[in-house]
């Protein structure tokens, strides 16, 4: 853990986590708390940041899909995976548990590279059975790095995260083929809380965020972190200074847009209704 420029730079383990999973210690947890800038998510508001803010990425939870902006225009929209409402994918003993994405309109704090992930209850691979007690719990982490481990190639935080609020992170995913990223709204609600995106969506969100001059340094230390071959967890934080982007989740059906631009196959200059652009 060092300072630089004001910002906390934290290398080592970092207790990755969805709602269902471990938030770790108090300490740990620091840096993903107090994202939250209103629960109100009203089309009035929304509107109003949208235009405010330089970027902002709109999470519709009515379609699990997420939509990026660039001063008020829509560059890019993907399927991304959302909580797994009805439980199905989320059992204990067999009952099905459901899973919550918090609605709300969040600032971003909190970059991180090469998570890891910590479930409360992982899956064994020898016995096919979660377990909860530490000791087989900590055995099963270090002996799968590739599931839970920092840029694991299993891992399903995937490369990149955005701590967006407390345990709930906006972040990749371990591969294309590990979870089918389509418009089929079974399949993309599935997560325990988080937000998960294709690789290459999450790859070029980042990368945009990461060429403000304040992220200068972190750049460095992921690009030595890529450049290893035991990568660690490295974490952006900076309490007081705020990201020139937000991340809206809500549910939305109504709210008009226009863009210049839609960078999926379809240039020229449209008027979209959200219920077209966001429920395709």
């Amino acid at each position: 853990m060092r300072l630089q420029n004001g910002l906390l730079i934290i290398a080592g383990v970092i207790l990755a986590s969805c709602s269902s999973q471990d938030f770790g210690t108090k300490k740990d947890a620091n840096h993903k708390l107090h994202h939250l800038i209103t629960p109100d998510v009203s089309l009035e508001t929304v509107e109003a940041v949208i235009q405010a803010v330089p970027r902002v990425v709109i999470v519709n939870l009515h379609t699990s899909r997420s939509t990026y902006l660039k001063s008020g225009e829509v560059v890019a929209s993907w399927p991304s995976v959302t909580a797994d409402v009805t439980g199905k994918w989320h059992k204990r003993d067999g009952v099905p548990v459901p899973q919550f994405t918090p609605p709300g309109i969040y600032s971003v704090h909190t970059i991180e590279h090469c998570p890891i992930w910590r479930p409360r209850s992982p899956k064994d691979p020898i016995t096919g059975k979660h377990v909860d007690d530490e000791p087989n719990r900590q055995r099963i982490f270090q002996e799968n790095p590739a599931i839970y481990g920092p840029c694991g190639i299993k891992n399903p935080l995937g490369e990149y995260v955005v701590w967006f609020y407390q345990a709930y992170g906006y972040h990749g995913s371990a591969g294309e083929h590990h979870w089918r990223f389509v418009d089929e709204l079974p399949l993309k609600r599935a997560s325990g809380g988080c937000i998960r995106n294709p690789y290459d969506k999450i790859e070029t969100f980042i990368n945009d965020i990461l060429l403000e001059p304040v992220f200068a340094d972190f750049v460095d230390l992921i690009a030595g972190n890529k450049a290893t071959e035991y990568p660690q967890t490295m974490t952006y934080y900076h309490a007081d200074q705020v990201v020139d982007v937000k991340i809206i989740v809500g549910t939305f059906e109504n709210l008009v847009y226009e863009t210049s631009e839609l960078h999926d196959g379809d240039p020229g200059r449209y008027r979209y209704l959200y219920e077209h652009l966001l429920n395709r």
